[in-house]
């Protein structure tokens, strides 16, 4: 069950024109992860991800090629929205506390170059080949593994 003290969370898997993933590590973790974060209260998905992105790594995104606001030609108010490519239910002790939350994954595109991160967030920062993060090479969450070897190679 959703812990209404923990809200939802949103990452992006960040690609670049050279078609690297840019991955972080949090301060308060090892592994390396897709940027991202809470979903503040009355705030879209959307919002809440293109926020982050800016907040945690000083870069502009965009949603990935078909995936953008678009209105419906058929049905006047209506806009499509990007699409989570996946989500989940995540739930962990920490401490002494349950929590658990759920995370949505969205595809974004940047052509900035990283050059400052939120200090207190952020250790580090990475561009890496697809290849290794699929292929384990990165030292990252068996989930990341997965849902970049399906989108990059189609791959279960």
């Amino acid at each position: 069950m959703q812990n209404p003290s923990f809200p939802s969370v949103v990452r992006g898997i960040i690609i670049n024109p050279e078609e690297k993933i840019l991955m972080v590590r949090h301060r308060k973790s090892d592994p390396w992860v897709f940027p991202g974060w809470h979903v503040e209260a009355n705030e879209s998905l959307h919002d809440a991800m293109l926020r982050e992105v800016s907040e945690e790594l000083r870069i502009t995104c965009t949603f990935q090629e078909g995936q953008y606001e678009e209105p419906l030609p058929w049905e006047e108010g209506l806009v499509m929205i990007p699409l989570p490519i996946t989500g989940y239910q995540l739930s962990y002790t920490r401490g002494e506390k349950d929590r658990s939350r759920t995370e949505y994954i969205f595809v974004l595109e940047t052509e900035d170059r990283v050059w400052e991160t939120q200090q207190e967030e952020i250790l580090e920062h990475a561009w890496f080949d697809p290849e290794d993060i699929a292929g384990g090479k990165v030292e990252t969450f068996p989930m990341n593994q997965r849902i970049v070897e399906k989108l990059f190679y189609g791959e279960e």
